[in-house]
């Protein structure tokens, strides 16, 4: 897993309460910022707005979550995309 996020260019990370409270899924994000990662963050649970250290972390990289819901994948999965090719 360690050398996956050596070798990746971005770090798509699915923001969740279940998510935010994983010691390994916040290790690994911060992991792939300190090694200078591109990262985007995605929300995958409805309503839910990061807080602790994924709040902080959207922060320090400037990004706005892209979000993701069940009813307009389509369009949300595009806006993803469109987050990708900007990085």
């Amino acid at each position: 897993l360690m050398k996956s996020i050596e070798d990746c260019d971005i770090l798509i990370f699915c923001m969740s309460s279940l998510f935010e409270f994983s010691e390994i899924c916040q290790f690994e994000t911060f992991y792939a910022a300190n090694l200078g990662k591109k990262l985007i963050p995605v929300i995958i649970q409805p309503q839910y707005e990061p807080d602790y250290w994924l709040e902080d972390i959207c922060e320090d990289q400037n990004k706005k979550p892209v979000e993701i819901n069940i009813n307009n994948i389509k369009v949300d999965i595009i806006s993803l995309i469109n987050e990708i090719k900007l990085e």
